[in-house]
């Protein structure tokens, strides 16, 4: 419902066909890319909106909680929170994150 809102907010792209070919379909039941989140070792954030029905966020908290070095974010708001409603939100953890994760370590 708030794609257009989020995606193209000044209504510059009117002409924008939002649409995916048909055989997707077929590959998305299966598209599980949680079950492979204790691979991970490198720093993972997990943005997740508490209201999503489209991506729902229970699946993505259990991921992060497989991967050994992840944090979890959690926004108020549906799919597109993280464009609309809690985008100052979003924007300081993923800005957050790297620095605290991935800052320069001091040489022993």
């Amino acid at each position: 419902m708030d794609a257009d809102r989020a995606l193209d907010p000044d209504r510059r792209h009117t002409t924008w066909e939002q649409t995916v070919a048909a055989r997707i379909a077929l590959r998305i039941g299966g598209y599980r890319p949680g079950r492979h989140a204790g691979r991970i070792r490198c720093p993972l954030l997990v943005v997740v909106c508490d209201q999503d029905q489209s991506v729902l966020p229970g699946p993505a908290v259990r991921a992060a909680h497989d991967a050994p070095r992840s944090e979890v974010v959690h926004l108020t708001g549906r799919h597109y929170a993280p464009f609309l409603e809690s985008h100052e939100q979003a924007v300081s953890a993923e800005i957050s994150f790297p620095h605290r994760h991935l800052a320069p370590r001091a040489p022993r």
